[in-house]
Order: structure tokens, then sequence, then C-alpha cells
């Protein structure tokens, strides 16, 4: 047995440095784009972040019916939380979503001094691309006539009682 898979483990060695990704240099057609897309929309997260849980926390403490991970078609986003009738919210975590302002540190006392523009994010791009892909989802939204909240990790957990302030004022705003 032992033999075998030492057998096996060589020949996969050898394959793997010799053949290609099976999806190396695929090109997927614009209709086969938009319904993985539409696919994905429809796939709800496994495992709900930080940011994610201190909201729901407090959305449910103001007592707020809200909907979690909704898809949303134009832009192709899914916002974490959804309110009645149009309110959208995102909980973005500092280094996932790029925050460029100081932040503590989540269980510490140090000051981290934001990310930089130019900080390399994944693979070829930077803070900066992220940041932006973030702005665009965000002004299709609100053009499509959602009213649409950002939140840092950081913000929710150093400054909680400002966050609700924005959450209740733009609540009321939508009643009126």
């Amino acid at each position: 047995k032992l033999e075998t898979r030492k057998k096996q483990s060589h020949s996969a060695t050898l394959r793997f440095q010799t053949q290609k990704h099976p999806h190396q240099g695929t090109h997927r057609s614009v209709a086969t784009k938009k319904l993985l897309r539409e696919a994905r929309l429809r796939q709800k997260p496994m495992k709900n972040t930080v940011p994610e849980k201190l909201m729901r926390k407090m959305l449910k403490g103001l007592g707020i019916k809200f909907e979690e991970q909704i898809g949303i078609k134009e832009p192709p986003c899914q916002p974490d939380f959804f309110i009645q009738p149009n309110i959208l919210i995102f909980t973005d975590g500092d280094y996932i979503h790029a925050n460029p302002n100081p932040f503590l540190l989540p269980r510490s006392s140090k000051i981290h001094p934001g990310y930089k523009d130019d900080a390399k994010y994944f693979r070829n791009k930077t803070m900066k691309d992220k940041r932006r892909q973030d702005q665009r989802i965000t002004r299709g939204l609100k053009k499509e006539g959602y009213k649409v909240l950002r939140f840092w990790q950081s913000e929710l957990e150093n400054n909680r009682e400002k966050c609700l302030q924005k959450i209740k004022k733009i609540i009321k705003e939508s009643k009126q």
C-alpha cells in the first residue's frame, strides 16, 4: 500500500508540473459570465464575518426587521443587510475592503495607519482598486434608487452609537 501511494504521489507531482490548470486560459462568453454571476448572487455565505455579527446584534437590539445577503442583479452585489423598502447596509472589514483611515486594531490598543492606495491587495490589484470597486457598486445602487450605508469593522467595534444614529436617521428619512 505504501509503495502504491508513493507511486501515485510521484505521478501526480509530475502531472501537475507539466499540465496547466483546467481553467487556465479559458475565456467565457458574456452570456456564461452573466449566468455564473447570477448563480453566485443566489448563494449564501457559509459563515458570517465579525462585522456582520456586530451589525446583526445592533439591528436586533433596535428591533429593526431585516433580510441578510440578498442578491441584487444590477449592479451585481450581495449587501450584508436589507431593510424595507430600499435600505442596504454593507459591513466592510478593514483589510478586505482597504480602509484608508487610521483605525484601532481589534483586541489591541495599537492604531493602524490605514491602507495606502498603492499597497498590494491581491495578485496585481492594489487597495485603491478594491476601494474603487466598492465605490462603483455604491454608485450603481444609488442610481437604482437604494439608500446605501457602509460601515467599517473598526467603526462598528469602536463607535457603535454613531453607527446606530446613522441607521436610525436613514430609516426615519425613508419613512417620510
